[in-house]
């Protein structure tokens, strides 16, 4: 190294007039004129001894002596260094780690599907089954007909059916099948689910409502009162006919908005916009309507569409279930200020004040959030259930209008055969 009087010139240069260096190592700085062909530089070879890190070079600029002092501490240098080296990729994997056990939700299966096994023998258990169906069947006989419910949550659901012993139900469904007329209206799994419902549920009593489509010819039956719905303020009328069919109850719905559709489309194509909003209020009243006309002990929600409808009996309520087969889609619209959730609501028929707590989820008018806020005030978060085995829980942890449950549900797939030939939300 060499040093120099003046430091650096303006160009950025060191400055050459006086260059200073050791020449004998006297530790004292020497110069040497230009001609010289030698050069002065101060030269350390030595590492500087244990455990400093570098050395201090110090100048007397009276005397021009100089000293070479070892300074620092290798072991806090190499201490810093390594903690640097490693600090990063700790609290990288650590910020991983956390974010996976705070939000993920994905879960990879290792070990495959696995029962769970009772270790209490057969006999014993069919013994203990049999005591158990003998003190249900001395409480039933108790004066006062009371029955027992197991589920405190199940709230209405366990209760007298009366002399014929049937449930009735109510089911709202734009896909439907009413077998003697040959009429089907099937694009998905829902129209699979209305098929095999109206097959298999000989013991109940389903009041089914469904809306009549553009292009089809529906014979004549028995003739009911009209039904008057609001929207916008303004009434409109809704033809009803009724058809029975062994113990299903067939509520045909008739007016122009339902016949905008056809059997190739039964739902409107977006459900954003205003006509679709229209079409889902003008729904969702008569389903209230029919649930006022009819003595049910259930009704049978399918995804968004009827969600609203029990809202429309408030401050009276009714035992609700809510059947998810396809939770992606919601029924939205927007409710970003006041002037759009006064319009909403007046498309809807109902107060603002209902549908801030039951039906606005954020910014947002959602109806699939209506069906799961009765559920969680009125009956304690029970009664919601996906199509599948995984489809429920997955929906519960996908969707955050949901997490107001405790749970959801789930049912078997109850037609493998039609996996083929529609969408099922576990594949």
């Amino acid at each position: 190294m060499q040093l120099n009087v003046w430091g650096m010139n303006p160009n950025g240069e060191p400055d050459k007039t006086i260059i200073l260096g050791d020449i004998d190592g006297d530790m004292v700085l020497d110069r040497l004129p230009p001609s010289a062909l030698s050069t002065v530089v101060l030269n350390i070879t030595e590492a500087p001894p244990k455990p400093y890190l570098g050395w201090r070079v110090i100048v007397n600029d009276g005397s021009y002596v100089y000293a070479i002092i070892p300074y620092g501490n290798r072991t806090t240098q190499m201490t810093l260094a390594f903690l640097f080296m490693i600090i990063p990729v700790l609290s990288g994997g650590l910020s991983i780690w956390l974010f996976m056990k705070s939000f993920y939700a994905v879960k990879f299966n290792d070990i495959g599907i696995t029962e769970h096994r009772n270790f209490i023998p057969l006999a014993i258990r069919r013994k203990l089954k049999r005591s158990r169906e003998k003190s249900e069947k001395e409480l039933t006989a108790m004066p006062g007909g009371l029955t027992l419910n197991e589920n405190p949550s199940n709230v209405g659901l366990s209760h007298d059916l009366g002399a014929k012993g049937r449930r009735t139900v109510l089911i709202a469904t734009m896909e439907y099948d009413i077998e003697d007329w040959a009429i089907k209206i099937k694009i998905g799994g829902l129209g699979v689910m209305a098929q095999l419902m109206g097959k298999n549920l000989g013991h109940q009593d389903l009041i089914w409502v469904v809306p009549c489509v553009g292009g089809i010819d529906y014979p004549e039956d028995q003739r009911a009162p009209p039904m008057d719905v609001t929207i916008l303020g303004k009434s409109y009328t809704v033809q009803v006919q009724y058809h029975t069919l062994r113990n299903i109850t067939y509520v045909l719905l008739d007016a122009p908005v339902f016949r905008a559709q056809s059997k190739s489309e039964p739902y409107p194509a977006r459900m954003d916009d205003l006509d679709s909003a229209v079409y889902y209020s003008a729904w969702n009243q008569c389903i209230a309507l029919a649930i006022q006309r009819f003595p049910i002990d259930l009704y049978h929600i399918n995804d968004y569409h009827g969600a609203v409808a029990p809202i429309h009996l408030l401050p009276g309520t009714i035992p609700v279930c809510l059947s998810l087969h396809n939770a992606e889609f919601q029924g939205l619209w927007p409710m970003r200020n006041s002037k759009e959730r006064k319009e909403v609501c007046s498309v809807y028929n109902i107060s603002e004040e209902i549908a801030i707590k039951y039906v606005q989820f954020g910014d947002v008018f959602n109806l699939l959030h209506a069906g799961s806020s009765y559920i969680r005030i009125h009956q304690k978060g029970f009664g919601a259930v996906g199509v599948s085995k995984k489809y429920g829980k997955r929906s519960w942890a996908r969707y955050p209008i949901f997490w107001g449950l405790s749970k959801i549900g789930n049912l078997p797939n109850p037609d493998p055969s039609g996996m083929s030939t529609y969408f099922w939300p576990e594949i």
